[in-house]
């Protein structure tokens, strides 16, 4: 992405730039590519999504949606069904990390969905190895939430 953004605005200094990915594993790709552009090379020591089996370096075996690098950090994902009892209510997940993190990580979720206005989507209680999604919406409409954590 910094190889990406520096060859843009060397040419397109006030335009701004959208970069979007299809998926989890396009995403990660693009990080993987990204870090090993910022801090050199990095040894890929865990992953098992075969999406993304093109990162290279050494591969062990692992769990799903997980992705470990040689210097500790790690990356973990997955998408998780949410379905509200009644509209406007807030509904919980409890989230539990395939292998914990030794600190709280970073996390992001986003719903799916076709109507976006009508979702809210956070989290609570981020502990090492999981965390509690929490979605409200003003229907009852079933929600895909994908989720992405990075930390060591």
């Amino acid at each position: 992405m910094a190889q990406l953004l520096q060859k843009f605005n060397n040419t397109n200094k006030n335009s701004p730039l959208d970069v979007r990915v299809s998926s989890i594993e396009s995403f990660l790709q693009l990080f993987t590519d990204e870090l090993v552009y910022l801090l050199g090379n990095l040894t890929l020591k865990n992953f098992s999504s075969t999406a993304i089996s093109s990162l290279k370096g050494e591969i062990k075996t692992g769990t799903n949606n997980l992705v470990e690098l040689s210097n500790n950090l790690k990356i973990q994902w997955g998408d998780v069904l949410v379905t509200s009892i009644s509209a406007g209510a807030s509904v919980s997940k409890k989230i539990v990390f395939n292998k914990a993190f030794s600190n709280p990580p970073s996390i992001l979720v986003t719903p799916y969905t076709l109507v976006p206005q009508n979702v809210f989507c956070s989290y609570t209680e981020r502990k090492a190895n999981e965390f509690k999604l929490v979605l409200c919406r003003n229907d009852t409409t079933p929600t895909t939430v994908s989720w992405i954590a990075i930390g060591i």
